[in-house]
């Protein structure tokens, strides 16, 4: 199971309970011991509650997360395609010409063209800014619906699971017929209760860890898309 790191914080709200709940029991045992021979019947299960409520609610969530991370988490590349382009749902953009800095990302990414959302601010769908190539430069042009064929899009982030638990969960798709060709699962999880105030930093699977590392890359389109020449 994948416990969250013990820290000093952890100790500090920790020992003084612990502390507490054996003399709770060493006093309450002695009750019990002079009024009956069978005592530990009594006294064992309260023993295991005083020692695992404290840290119940980790070993809930470690659990969970160790089942969640071993069933389903990591890299899938089902089918790699030569495309002219891609829909990269998970990347907003603006209307106007690409920066030098996006220039130069869009050129190491080796595609003829881009879609990306281009968001509303007054609350009505985003619209799509289509990037393409044409004699050397990025030319932009805003549309309604995406174009591309095959998108990139983000399903889940940090969508509540489990106790503390999220998933995260990205496709590349091919729109016609809904076909996946690639899919990323992760799941978060967060510290247990007795790390009052911490919302972070969160914990992720070993298991899309290690699929990143032996595939060189954390999982995008280019894992699935490859440009073409």
């Amino acid at each position: 199971m994948s416990f969250y790191p013990f820290s000093i914080l952890s100790l500090i709200v920790l020992v003084p309970i612990y502390l507490v709940g054996a003399a709770f029991l060493t006093w309450y045992g002695r009750r019990v011991k002079a009024r009956r021979p069978d005592a530990w019947k009594v006294m064992l299960p309260l023993s295991l509650l005083v020692y695992i409520a404290p840290i119940g609610e980790e070993l809930w969530i470690a659990g969970n997360f160790a089942y969640l991370c071993s069933k389903d988490a990591g890299i899938f590349v089902y089918k790699t395609v030569e495309v002219e382009g891609f829909y990269d749902a998970t990347r907003p953009t603006h209307s106007g010409p690409p920066s030098p800095q996006t220039r130069d990302e869009l050129e190491a990414g080796g595609y003829r063209f881009y879609e990306m959302p281009f968001p509303d601010r007054t609350g009505r769908p985003a619209r799509i800014v289509h990037l393409e190539k044409k004699e050397g430069e990025w030319v932009s042009a805003v549309l309604d619906y995406p174009t591309a064929t095959y998108q990139y899009r983000r399903v889940h982030l940090n969508t509540p699971v489990a106790q503390k638990i999220g998933k995260l969960e990205r496709l590349v798709i091919h729109v016609d017929g809904e076909e996946v060709l690639g899919r990323s699962i992760d799941y978060s999880r967060r510290p247990p209760w007795f790390l009052i105030g911490l919302d972070g930093p969160l914990m992720f699977c070993q298991e899309t860890r290690r699929d990143a590392e032996e595939k060189g890359n954390v999982f995008g389109p280019n894992m699935v898309l490859r440009p073409k020449r």
